[in-house]
């Protein structure tokens, strides 16, 4: 299971204390606050849920969704029973931000997938403690032996840095 939706993490606590680096809105934070309400309680979610909780017009609410979408911090998805409103991506970016783009679509083109959110941990230690061309070349290493895990790229990083 993810982090984010263990039962003993504060969603909306983490959401607060990373605001800054989110560059959330304060409605903004209103709304995903309300979305991670509402899917907690596994109550059903609509802009009119939305409006009524948080005394936004429809306008409001409608602008702030966008925005959020284009942030990448919400998916709405309709489904059979109803519509799901996602955020997901909103915990994970604190990660993905911090990882250079090209180095992160890199690993996950490689690894055929997106990064779990322990190997964005550790992606971020290895661009922290080595060159980015050493990197890639871990990578590409560990692609051409089939061996694609962290561990295996990082042992392939240290055995390359101490032979400089």
């Amino acid at each position: 299971m993810v982090w984010f939706k263990e039962i003993h993490v504060h969603r909306r606590d983490w959401i607060l204390d990373h605001f800054h680096q989110l560059d959330l809105l304060p409605v903004e934070f209103l709304v995903v606050s309300l979305i991670d309400l509402a899917n907690q309680k596994n109550e059903a979610l609509s802009n009119d849920y939305l409006i009524e909780k948080s005394n936004l017009s429809a306008n409001e609410i409608d602008r702030t969704i966008n925005s959020l979408i284009q942030k990448k911090y919400l998916s709405i998805r309709a489904t059979r029973k109803h519509i799901e409103f996602d955020i997901s991506e909103l915990f994970l970016s604190d990660f993905k931000r911090e990882i250079k783009n090209g180095l992160l679509e890199s690993f996950e083109s490689e690894f055929g997938r997106p990064l779990s959110l322990v190997e964005l941990e550790l992606l971020n230690q290895i661009i922290n403690r080595y060159d980015e061309k050493l990197i890639i070349y871990s990578l590409r290493q560990a692609s051409v032996r089939n061996k694609l895990n962290m561990s295996y790229i990082e042992r392939i990083l240290q055995n390359e840095s101490s032979k400089k």
